[in-house]
């Protein structure tokens, strides 16, 4: 719409804010960013503005608090441990094992 030279009763010349043309105050509308503007800059606001994210609760619905750790003590005498390994290691050795199953061989078959 361009500039009408015309006399309203109580109306007054202004510019538009966005393409800077000369209207009448009538002409003119207020734009959703404040801007006085003809009807040819006037442009509806996007609805993508209005759009609201919805909140995401990461939280797990329930909870336990961390256990604490229980280790199982068995106090064994050093020495007995070596030599128990050594009896072990000769009985697998043995040949008595290699002839008979593993399980005589160590005496755990009764």
């Amino acid at each position: 719409m361009t500039y009408r030279s015309r006399w309203d009763n109580g109306g007054w010349n202004v510019i538009c804010d966005s393409c800077g043309r000369k209207f009448k105050d009538s002409d003119l509308q207020l734009r959703w960013d404040g801007l006085m503007v003809c009807s040819a800059d006037w442009e509806v606001r996007q609805p993508q503005d209005f759009v609201h994210g919805v909140a995401d609760i990461q939280a797990p619905k329930w909870v336990r608090a961390e256990q604490s750790d229980h280790f199982l003590f068995q106090e064994v005498d050093q020495e007995e441990s070596i030599i128990l390994v050594e009896n072990l290691s000769t009985r697998i050795l043995s040949p008595s094992s290699i002839d008979g199953s593993a399980l005589n061989s160590l005496g755990l078959n009764s």
